[in-house]
């Protein structure tokens, strides 16, 4: 494989030779590792690069989804302003018919960690099709998943103001 060097950053990766002039290239060198394409010049897919990535993953992962004891809840669920909104709804019907039933249980969709180090672990596809929804809990059970959520949800709102203030 080539890389071709533009003003000291890659833009070209190719498998064949590169003529610099062509290509206004400050120099090209023959190389051996894998390079990918990082938004507008090729970088060394190395183990850095790869931590990197999973990192980034994460972060844009839970600023998706609030992690609970029963698995990811997304924060902005479909039909809701917020996740608290779809929580408290629910909570108001566990109230009315005293636990959550399986019926109920159906509007609960929890998603499963992803392995961060995975692209295609990460893709709004593989998280649907991974999903789950709760077990139905007795009132008391909903009650103490109920608070857990709603102090989870309440930190993370205000750990989002404060990194907006700064």
């Amino acid at each position: 494989m080539y890389l071709g060097y533009q003003n000291g950053k890659i833009k070209f990766y190719t498998e064949e030779p590169l003529q610099a002039e062509f290509y206004n290239l400050d120099k090209v060198e023959e190389t051996n590792d894998e390079y990918v394409l990082d938004g507008d010049e090729y970088v060394l897919n190395d183990a850095e690069y790869k931590k990197k990535q999973a990192k980034i993953r994460q972060e844009e992962f839970y600023n998706k989804f609030l992690a609970t004891s029963k698995g990811n809840y997304r924060l902005q669920p479909k039909g809701y302003a917020n996740a608290q909104q779809s929580v408290d709804t629910i909570n108001g019907m566990v109230n009315a018919v005293g636990g959550l039933t399986q019926q109920i249980a159906q509007m609960v969709i929890f998603y499963p960690t992803p392995d961060f180090t995975k692209e295609e672990e990460c893709t709004e596809e593989w998280l649907i099709s991974h999903q789950y929804n709760a077990e139905p809990m007795t009132k008391e059970e909903w009650t103490d998943f109920y608070i857990e959520f709603s102090s989870l949800y309440a930190m993370n709102q205000y750990k989002k103001a404060n990194e907006n203030v700064n």
